[in-house]
């Protein structure tokens, strides 16, 4: 980004993703066409073995207690099934949908405890119940488990290609993303609502925003999803931001927006940096955004 002298810097911060359970195969990543469409939620499958049922995947909006909860809960689960005590990490995998049944990713790492404790049937069903979901995390690990190695055991089976073989996705490219990001925020009033699949509703978002003739120095904000997101927007950017979007250069996970100071009005708003999460399968969302006025 150019920036003349006495000008805000802005400092990179850049979200972790929760991950899935496994890890991939030394194999490259199978390719993944344009194409896919987002379908329905499905009800959950029924459970043998005295095991309670999990409630439907819902991906509607939940309070950010109940995510921080849920994320909690499946970062416990991880550490345990990476300990490979996969009663316990189920347990964990199991409360956390409950706290948040649109929580994907902990269903997903569930479903892969499920498959390496030897319960290939409740696994598959799982997945099942991610794929008639058909949101787009929903279909990136259905991709992603094509290369986790945690499904090895299913690899090539008849139930498994059915549910993973033909899913497709739209990852995006990361300069059409930024810009779309940047085109939105650059208009009085902005329309938040194209912002659309660029935002997750339970993914974390890291926000920097800072005063370029302010003494106290700015801390980072971290946004609970979506909702959390556009109400940040609205209440910050509510006049727009003064860049001209399609001056953006991008690395592999990232894009800056380069300026001229005399390009921009005093104690205007500007956005420096926008970062995206690039998991395995995953179409891009935002993972976190820098700027300030100047």
């Amino acid at each position: 980004m150019r920036q003349r002298s006495g000008m805000l810097v802005a400092v990179v911060v850049v979200a972790t993703v929760a991950a899935g359970c496994g890890k991939k195969k030394d194999q490259p990543a199978p390719s993944v066409p344009a194409g896919a469409t987002s379908g329905s939620g499905a009800s959950a499958s029924p459970v043998a073995g005295g095991e309670t049922p999990l409630p439907p995947i819902d991906l509607s909006p939940v309070k950010a207690a109940r995510t921080r909860e849920a994320r909690k809960l499946n970062s416990a689960g991880l550490a345990l099934h990476r300990a490979k005590d996969y009663g316990a990490a189920k347990a964990q995998f199991s409360a956390a949908v409950r706290s948040d049944p649109g929580y994907v990713i902990a269903r997903y790492n569930l479903a892969c405890a499920h498959n390496l404790a030897g319960e290939g049937d409740r696994a598959l069903a799982l997945l099942g119940e991610i794929k008639a979901a058909g949101c787009p995390t929903c279909l990136g690990r259905l991709v992603r488990a094509r290369e986790d190695a945690d499904w090895t055991s299913q690899w090539n089976t008849p139930a498994f290609d059915a549910l993973t073989k033909d899913v497709v996705i739209e990852q995006g490219k990361l300069r059409d993303l930024a810009k779309t990001f940047a085109a939105t925020l650059a208009v009085a009033g902005p329309d938040l609502s194209k912002l659309g699949p660029l935002l997750d509703e339970r993914r974390r978002v890291k926000v920097l925003w800072s005063c370029g003739t302010c003494d106290d120095e700015s801390k980072p904000e971290q946004l609970e999803g979506a909702a959390a997101v556009k109400d940040w927007l609205g209440k910050h950017l509510s006049m727009g931001i003064m860049n001209q979007p399609d001056k953006i250069t991008c690395g592999k996970d990232c894009c800056s927006f380069d300026f001229e100071a005399s390009e921009i009005g005093d104690f205007m708003p500007v956005l420096h940096e926008v970062c995206f999460s690039t998991d395995s399968g995953d179409v891009r969302t935002v993972s976190s955004f820098t700027g300030g006025s100047i």
